[in-house]
């Protein structure tokens, strides 16, 4: 009895992720801090071996992730970059391949204070 004729191998390939988040931070709330929170939600979310393969990305997801973090009373938008720095803001994003996984590399923040904007990039924008 033959159960398969033929079986590929094949390694994971790691999608880069590079996101995009705008918000206003709370009164008396270090942008900073929220910033930092944010990368690390981020990362955490994003983590090696808790993503599926090739499950497409749903912005919606990391609006929640984003709103998790502490300090934030509004958010305006979470957009996802690929590699080439190109935004991209469908509903889901998918990945490239079936055996893709999200490598989280950075997330670039504008973030609202009370007299100024802030802009924070955490992580490793590799495009920038």
């Amino acid at each position: 009895m033959t159960v398969a004729d033929f079986v590929w191998v094949s390694s994971l390939v790691y999608a880069p992720i590079h996101t995009e988040v705008i918000a206003k931070v709370l009164p008396s709330t270090s942008p900073a801090a929220v910033a930092e929170a944010i990368y690390q939600q981020l990362r955490e979310y994003f983590k090696p071996g808790k993503y599926p393969p090739g499950e497409a990305i749903i912005l919606k997801e990391l609006e929640y992730q984003v709103r998790l973090s502490q300090g934030i009373q509004y958010l305006h938008s979470v957009t996802i970059g690929d590699t080439y720095n190109q935004p991209y803001a469908p509903v889901n994003f998918p990945l490239p391949l079936t055996h893709s996984i999200p490598e989280f590399r950075s997330v670039s923040c504008i973030l609202q204070g009370s007299d100024r904007d802030y802009r924070y990039i955490k992580g490793n924008p590799d495009f920038f």
